[in-house]
């Protein structure tokens, strides 16, 4: 996982440095053309990060599951206990916020 998040961690450095290029890369590996890109690269927020945000997102989307009878789950795990954040901390400690 820390190598993963590593090699996360250099692409979003490299998008900070270079962002013309690496939209080049992607829309060279996914085949996009311009018209496509430019549509759709504005809509990318590209960050490593572990925010509390994302457990309100993530609860927010299960609460909607259950209340649309997508599961057969009645109540909400505690996410929190469940997402290990140990790996980005050892590559990127300031992306973690839990607060």
């Amino acid at each position: 996982m820390t190598r993963f998040l590593t090699a996360l961690g250099e692409a979003e450095d490299h998008l900070t440095r270079d962002p013309a290029g690496a939209r080049r890369i992607v829309q060279q590996r996914l085949g996009y053309d311009d018209p496509t890109m430019d549509t759709l690269w504005p809509e990318h927020q590209f960050s490593l990060s572990y925010d509390q945000s994302l457990l309100t997102a993530m609860n927010d989307e299960g609460r909607w599951m259950i209340r649309n009878g997508m599961t057969s789950a009645t109540a909400l795990p505690d996410l929190r206990g469940r997402i290990d954040a140990s790996a980005l901390l050892a590559v990127k400690p300031e992306a973690v916020n839990r607060r």
